[in-house]
């Protein structure tokens, strides 16, 4: 009988959140052949593929949802025509769930184990592997989705490449457990860029949408810059010494590349809303839909329709 995620995550126990070299063992995210034998990589393989295919329903049902929203009035209509694309508007309500949810499991996966000791660090929890297939799933859906529907640019695709490889490499070792959940617990910011990329041109100086942004930008630089640059350094220095063995070392080395690249690409982004969110405090008052986030648009993997501006 497998333990089930739901008991996982309302444990109150901190004895309750084991860490493990060993994966898929909560259902219904098991990839085991039984309750505590060896992982299978097909099962692990379907899995995903079954959660992508999940996450591509809810795509499209958020377009449909979009669709019928915004024909009967449900939803204020954007100043820009691409804003008010069904497939746009359904792709950031899309990545607002996953968003929330993501965020959610992270954060509380983080509060459990923080801190752990360096040799189980690089080890596996319950937590970051399920919150990790969900995450890794959602980010091929919208991958496949948002390229067909000429929602996502070159910077889009690299960035949804390199999560989607990470996570892999992450889940498919069973390692990692800090790490995994410093990188979902980043899609907090998404939670309020979302809704800002949605509203700013819909609800022009509305109370509620640069409150948004300043929850944003607050999420950003707690979670984008502070503990994804203290996971970054955290990892340069020790991944070496403490990875477990049956990792393979290239392995090893790409994910550090990967996690550089990731960290400057933060900065760059955290360097172009600061700009932004002086010039809105300090600099020439705008209208609140006139403020370009299309630079930041994919922090988080978030909705790309910034870009119509």
């Amino acid at each position: 009988m497998y333990p089930t995620a739901v008991d996982l995550f309302l444990a109150r126990e901190v004895n309750d959140w084991p860490v493990t070299s060993q994966c898929g063992l909560y259902f219904p995210f098991n990839t085991v052949g039984q309750a505590g034998g060896e992982e299978r990589l097909d099962e692990l393989v379907f899995l995903i593929l079954r959660l992508t295919v999940a996450w591509i329903c809810v795509w499209y049902g958020c377009a449909l949802m979009a669709k019928f929203m915004i024909g009967n009035g449900l939803l204020r209509k954007s100043a820009y025509a691409d804003e008010n694309r069904a497939v746009a508007v359904g792709q950031s309500i899309a990545m607002q769930i996953k968003c929330i949810i993501l965020s959610s499991l992270a954060n509380i996966t983080l509060m459990r184990i923080w801190w752990p000791p360096l040799d189980t660090g690089f080890e596996c929890h319950a937590g970051s592997e399920i919150t990790g297939v969900i995450f890794i799933s959602a980010e091929i859906a919208d991958l496949i989705c948002g390229t067909i529907h000429g929602l996502l640019g070159g910077i889009d695709i690299f960035h949804h490449t390199m999560h989607i490889w990470m996570g892999l490499f992450w889940r498919g070792n069973c390692a990692g457990q800090l790490y995994g959940a410093l990188l979902l617990a980043q899609e907090t910011s998404g939670v309020f860029l979302n809704y800002y990329l949605l509203m700013r041109n819909r609800l022009g100086n509305h109370w509620s949408v640069l409150p948004s942004f300043g929850m944003f930008f607050i999420s950003f630089v707690v979670y984008r810059l502070g503990l994804n640059t203290y996971g970054t350094v955290h990892y340069l220095l020790h991944y070496r010494q403490h990875m477990p063995s049956r990792v393979s070392e290239w392995q090893a080395h790409v994910v550090a590349v990967c996690t550089v690249s990731g960290a400057i690409l933060q900065w760059y982004w955290g360097g172009m809303i600061v700009q932004k969110a002086y010039a809105q405090l300090f600099g020439k008052k705008q209208k609140v839909g006139d403020l370009d986030t299309s630079t930041d648009s994919k922090t988080n993997g978030d909705s790309s329709h910034a870009k119509t501006q």
